[in-house]
């Protein structure tokens, strides 16, 4: 079925020509990315896009279309591979194109069929009306991003478990490695590292929350650091409570600890003067952990996900439970939580844990992260799959990024950006908005 979107160009005008874009897609397509290799997964034929001109007289020209809520605007994102057909509005004219950035002329390469956008980059096309050889009025230029887009990566020597955001700087948990690397990320085509530290023990979770760094090691606890110079941070103190430490989640001045196979699952310490150990809740194999409004939210593998009352630190109290297949990691964004369930793949819980949809196609799922009813799973050796649960009981798969022989473990998103932890290319990053 082909989907009309509607969208606005303002052009200056020669009296009696424009040139505007007009786009007609169609969703869905297997696409392989020309210089990766990365196949994503959206599932039918390549859609078309349609560029045509309008005769005004006099005046600013404002295009536009039958809109469809299923296809996104051209100022927004495309998920699928697109063909671009350029039309003049005059018999007598020509088109002439560029790909690339360059501003289109009379002399550029004449239109004569249409052109494939490809899947996974960022295509600029300007364009042209010519009749005798004389430009009609200014080209117009448009962008179109089919995300994701690899942007760059830092490739590390131990294996990316996984990643948080401060502002310009990633904080990275590469295992074995260096364990804590802190990259510059400000110009996310060339992350650039900043420091490393090499707390005891392995890590393999990140927490920011505002000047600290909090680090899950694994056997040896957590620790954390003071990030008020990120090129320079600075050890402060950590503490094992037992078991092995998989996750933290840092909130002002108290770590909460996902500390599976002993003790307490769910761990919380005050650092405000010193890894203070406040209480604990025993819960069953935790592995990850978020806390948002006074509730902390534990996945627990098998034995499913918790909601676990933490006003009164000392006290932990259970409020909600639900079963799961595998849960591995948690993520609340507005009234959801959104539960990476392993093989089980992706589950949506409304706050109260009771089920709202799941994507099974998923089935690796090993974190989650959640923005504006999009969600983006770190499927593991599946890649990275990006989710529009606008509708949570009927989550639909917008596309997926592999990287052949990889493993992606965690996913943050900041900005226009996807910030993605995998076992062997280290840090990589992906555009997913404009």
């Amino acid at each position: 079925m082909r989907l009309l979107l509607r969208f606005s160009l303002r052009l200056r005008l020669w009296p009696g020509i424009a040139l505007a874009l007009i786009c007609a897609l169609a969703t869905g397509c297997m696409f392989h990315h020309p210089l990766t290799g990365i196949l994503p997964g959206a599932p039918d034929s390549a859609s078309e896009a349609e560029l045509s001109a309008l005769a005004l007289l006099g005046a600013a020209a404002s295009v536009s279309a039958a809109a469809s809520s299923c296809s996104p605007d051209p100022a927004g994102v495309y998920y699928s591979g697109q063909q671009v057909t350029l039309s003049a509005g005059l018999a007598s004219a020509t088109v002439h194109y560029e790909i690339g950035g360059s501003a289109a002329g009379c002399t550029s390469t004449l239109f004569t069929a249409p052109l494939a956008i490809p899947a996974q980059a960022l295509t600029t096309i300007s364009a042209v009306s010519c009749v005798d050889g004389v430009a009609t009025g200014d080209p117009i230029t448009e962008s179109y991003l089919v995300a994701p887009v690899l942007t760059g990566s830092l490739d590390t020597p131990g294996v990316g478990l996984g990643v948080g955001l401060s502002g310009t700087v990633a904080y990275f948990a590469d295992f074995s490695g260096a364990d804590v690397r802190i990259i510059d990320v400000s110009n996310p085509a060339s992350p650039a590292e900043l420091a490393t530290r090499s707390p005891s023990g392995n890590a393999r979770n990140i927490s920011v929350s505002g000047s600290r760094l909090f680090v899950a090691t694994g056997g040896t606890g957590f620790f954390y650091y003071d990030i008020s110079t990120p090129a320079a941070p600075v050890q402060i103190a950590g503490a094992d409570p037992g078991g092995i430490v998989e996750d933290v989640a840092g909130v002002g001045s108290t770590a909460y600890l996902a500390n599976g196979f002993t003790g307490d699952d769910l761990s919380i310490y005050d650092v405000t003067a010193g890894p203070a150990l406040q209480g604990g809740y025993d819960a069953n194999t935790a592995q990850g952990v978020f806390v948002s409004d006074g509730v902390a939210y534990l996945a627990q593998r098998g034995a499913g996900v918790g909601a676990i009352d933490v006003t009164n630190p000392l006290a932990p109290a259970l409020l909600h439970s639900a079963a799961t297949t595998n849960a591995l990691g948690v993520y609340v964004a507005g009234d959801r939580l959104y539960v990476a369930d392993g093989g089980g793949g992706l589950r949506i819980f409304a706050l109260a844990l009771n089920l709202l949809g799941s994507d099974s196609g998923a089935g690796d799922a090993r974190r989650v992260f959640a923005r504006d009813g999009i969600v983006y799973v770190a499927d593991g050796t599946n890649g990275l799959r990006i989710v529009d649960a606008t509708n949570p009981a009927a989550p639909a798969l917008l596309a997926t990024y592999a990287i052949a022989g990889d493993t992606i473990n965690d996913v943050v998103v900041a900005g226009s950006y996807a910030y993605i932890a995998s076992s062997d290319a280290g840090l990589v990053i992906l555009q997913i908005s404009k």
